[in-house]
């Protein structure tokens, strides 16, 4: 059976999922509908599509930042308390001393402190 030519045929998609497979119509229609609803929230905001893409590829740029900053955080964390309960009660060290030696830990440092060793990896 031909098509006429002022009439569009079936595209593949559908004559195999709907057609041959026999998926139900309703998903046919909801697709349909989500794309029709969809194309028309693109052009009504082709003015911050712009703005938008500069948003998420600010985004996408930072989020390593953030991760390894909370990762580094974490580490220095760990270590002021291993810090605290090992070196900082037999010496007097200050707040600022145990941080500073947690800091250089989590820099790839060992942390030093007289006698007292406790190797990096």
């Amino acid at each position: 059976m031909k098509i006429p030519p002022n009439k569009k045929g079936l595209p593949w998609w559908v004559e195999i999922l709907f057609v041959q497979i026999g998926l139900p119509d309703s998903w046919l229609r909801k697709y349909l509908k989500q794309k029709k609803e969809i194309k028309l929230l693109i052009s009504e905001q082709k003015k911050n599509a712009p703005s938008i893409l500069i948003i998420v590829i600010a985004i996408a740029y930072l989020s390593p930042l953030v991760k390894q900053a909370s990762s580094h955080n974490k580490c220095i964390k760990s270590t002021y308390s291993l810090v605290s309960k090992s070196i900082r009660k037999e010496k007097a060290l200050t707040n600022d001393e145990a941080y500073a030696l947690a800091t250089n830990f989590c820099n790839g440092g060992a942390i030093k402190y007289n006698e007292h060793s406790l190797k990096g990896d």
